[in-house]
């Protein structure tokens, strides 16, 4: 399914290598999306360069990657090889450029490029505020 063809209602899928864990993401952009996870994923946790505990989840039985989680609830990362090619929105942020390969290109300049990781926390503040003055 293209991006274009996606919308509020529609659902996409993917799974792990092995399609023990299935991934389904509800609505239209990564913003607001209703995540259901199926399958028995695992765990373990890494320090951010923000200095905070990211949960790396995984399949327990053929070890892909499947989701990030961070302290916010609102914030976390799915890999994208979990979903059929084609599915999927074009990037709109690329984290650690300053660790980009030589023979990496940019993905242009509708993407937003970050030497670092960003601050999720004032991120998440921020559209906490604006949601607020929407009201």
């Amino acid at each position: 399914m293209s991006q274009q063809a996606r919308t509020a209602g529609s659902k996409l899928e993917g799974s792990c290598a092995c399609g023990a864990v299935k991934v389904s993401v509800n609505g239209e952009t990564m913003n607001g999306i209703c995540l259901e996870l199926q399958g028995q994923p695992k765990s373990f946790t890494t320090r951010s360069s923000n200095n905070y505990d990211v949960n790396r989840w995984f399949c327990s039985e053929c070890g892909s990657g499947t989701h990030l989680t961070m302290p916010d609830p609102s914030m976390m990362g799915l890999m994208g090889g979990l979903f059929p090619p084609g599915s999927i929105a074009p990037p709109t942020k690329e984290l650690f450029c300053k660790n980009r390969e030589s023979w990496e290109k940019s993905y242009g300049e509708n993407v937003r490029e970050c030497d670092e990781q960003p601050n999720w926390e004032a991120e998440a503040a921020e559209r906490e505020k604006a949601a607020q003055a929407q009201t």
